[in-house]
């Protein structure tokens, strides 16, 4: 490849880097920060000076999976952390790559 290839290249590269980093922040923060978030403060026991109390099976679980290597989960937590991938899958490929064999 000539120099003027791999400038072009570079530059595409960068430009879509840039066109995709807002879309994943904006899905990383929208759909997976946030939604788990949510459902992390909705398991707590709210207190009249804003407080949450989070229940010792919920820290107890999370804790493990925080501490897990993914390969080492167990199939039904590997399936959820998919469909987080499949998120990020959509947002550079335009859609759900599953349908590409339809």
């Amino acid at each position: 490849m000539n120099t003027r290839n791999k400038t072009g290249c570079k530059w595409m590269m960068r430009l879509l880097a840039l066109l995709f980093r807002e879309r994943l922040a904006a899905l990383a923060h929208d759909g997976i920060w946030a939604t788990w978030t949510r459902y992390q403060f909705s398991k707590c026991r709210p207190y009249n000076d804003g407080t949450l109390e989070m229940p010792a099976w919920a820290v107890e679980r999370w804790t493990r999976q925080a501490n897990t290597p993914y390969c080492e989960l167990p199939e039904s937590e590997r399936a959820s952390d998919r469909e987080q991938a499949d998120k990020m899958i959509a947002v550079l490929c335009g859609g759900d790559w599953r349908e590409w064999d339809s």
